[in-house]
């Protein structure tokens, strides 16, 4: 393998802990509230592990991101991104927007499916070739 590929699979493996940590915080400082040894007490919103979960999901997104941004470049990372947007704005196209009766008149279904495989051909290229 690599050292370009080990880095980006570091860098995203350190972008999704880091966003782990700062999406469950609360559950993950009850978590340590709970095996704490000692007596029993309330965990409190200002608790020190609480800063300290929040302060490392902070580091290991910055790292993981520069790390990505290191490695894969910025431009290459907005044209994927630009294609992952053009994928889901064809998913909406494609099986949302002919089903909403309540605001379309009838026929605009045709054209919506139509313009859905082509943001379809248009992703596709952008997230695979580009």
């Amino acid at each position: 393998m690599e050292l370009e590929t080990l880095e980006v699979i570091v860098g995203l493996l350190l972008l999704f802990f880091g966003i782990y940590l700062l999406y469950f915080m609360d559950v993950i400082s009850h978590i340590v509230g709970v095996f704490k040894l000692g007596k029993k007490r309330e965990i409190k919103p200002g608790d020190i592990h609480l800063t300290i979960i929040m302060l490392l999901g902070i580091v290991f997104v910055v790292a993981g991101a520069w790390m990505l941004v290191d490695v894969v470049g910025i431009r290459r990372l907005m044209v994927k991104f630009a294609g992952l947007v053009s994928f889901l704005f064809a998913s909406f196209l494609v099986f949302h927007f002919p089903d909403s009766k309540k605001y379309q008149p009838a026929g605009f279904e045709t054209i919506a499916v139509l313009l859905g495989i082509v943001f379809y051909a248009i992703a596709l290229y952008l997230l695979i070739f580009a």
